[in-house]
């Protein structure tokens, strides 16, 4: 038994009012994480490998930034 968080993400839309003085009419800046934690009583690498070698599943961060005009 083992408990994964696989996939966060975080966004936040910017103020409107302070984008219109820039010449954008939306945006939104947004943060994600994949294969962020993995809980387990297992010794091994990875509980998902089932005794299997493989190496286990590294973190990945995406920062984004969508804008509109």
């Amino acid at each position: 038994d083992y408990l994964r968080c696989s996939f966060m993400s975080l966004g936040y839309n910017l103020d409107s009012h302070l984008l219109s003085k820039i010449g954008f009419s939306n945006a939104r800046l947004s943060f994600t994480v994949k294969d962020l934690f993995t809980v387990s009583k297992y010794n091994g690498i990875d509980p998902t490998l089932m005794g299997n070698f493989g190496y286990p599943n590294s973190r990945k961060y995406t920062i984004s930034l969508n804008v509109g005009f």
